[in-house]
């Protein structure tokens, strides 16, 4: 059955009372008052628009114009032509109406349920790097440290890298969507350098974050040494002026001996800074 996709939930509510009101005027005017068996006939159309299933309505409304016309003509019934259509169209008038009314309802109900994931999507996931951001790494970092508590084991332990595109924001102040192609390029190039078992985040201003499961030490500075070389082939591209980029490393291994010097995610961040703060910057080039 056809819906009106074009109308909106309002104006077709208006409709169906308006239309409402128009047979309940006429019913009033006519020699016998058939506004009771009309009400059941838009009751009947109403319920069955919202609760049966659109092929079975479709089929209700076909049989019943058949049966109410055959009724309607063939029997002795004392009414006006006018009053016997009316009659005989008012529940599939009903019913189709009701029927699109229920598709709308659907259809807003979807939109606000793809709004509702669109908002938390970009709330939780930086546009430009398509990473998750601070408060999402939080909540990990606080995954991983209540760990300590669930397993108790002295071997337990993850990591925590911060990597910082030194002086992003003059960068940014220099052209704007050259600074947003590098944080893309820098991104993609996380992506692809780190193993899939880590968890890289945005967090602002040229800062990402990389929480670690448990890496030996000798891992963890052949992965580093790896990204470091990969980072330094990304140029920043000014009117095909070419800058090379400088990066800031800081890195922090958390176990069941420092665990309480970093219960929270703001602990970790603070010391993360101080070390990029104190980093001397390297060029890679």
């Amino acid at each position: 059955m056809k819906k009106f996709q074009y109308l909106s939930i309002e104006v077709l509510i208006s409709i169906m009372i308006l239309l409402t009101i128009v047979l309940f005027v006429f019913s009033q005017k006519t020699l016998v008052n058939d506004f009771l068996p009309m009400a059941c006939l838009m009751m009947l159309g109403v319920v069955g628009g919202f609760i049966l299933p659109n092929v079975l309505l479709t089929w209700c409304i076909f049989f019943s114009i058949v049966i109410g016309a055959s009724l309607m003509m063939i029997g002795i019934i004392y009414l006006p032509i006018i009053e016997r259509i009316i009659l005989i169209f008012v529940f599939p008038i009903y019913g189709f109406l009701t029927l699109n009314l229920k598709y709308l309802i659907g259809v807003r109900f979807s939109a606000l349920s793809d709004k509702n994931n669109v908002i938390n999507y970009i709330e939780h996931v930086s546009s430009v790097t398509k990473l998750k951001n601070r408060e999402n790494a939080a909540n990990n970092y606080r995954h991983y440290w209540q760990a300590f508590d669930r397993i108790k084991s002295n071997q337990l332990a993850f990591s925590i890298t911060c990597i910082n595109w030194a002086h992003s924001e003059q960068f940014q102040q220099i052209n704007s969507q050259a600074y947003i192609t590098t944080l893309k390029q820098i991104a993609d190039s996380l992506k692809r350098i780190r193993i899939p078992s880590e968890n890289i985040y945005y967090l602002d201003d040229g800062n990402f974050l990389i929480i670690s499961p448990i890496f030996d030490k000798m891992t963890h500075d052949k992965l580093n040494q790896l990204t470091k070389n990969h980072l330094s082939e990304i140029q920043f591209n000014d009117a095909n002026i070419k800058h090379q980029l400088q990066y800031k490393f800081a890195f922090e291994y958390i176990n069941n001996k420092n665990k309480q010097k970093f219960a929270n995610f703001d602990k970790i961040e603070r010391n993360l800074k101080r070390q990029l703060e104190a980093d001397i910057i390297k060029e890679y080039q």
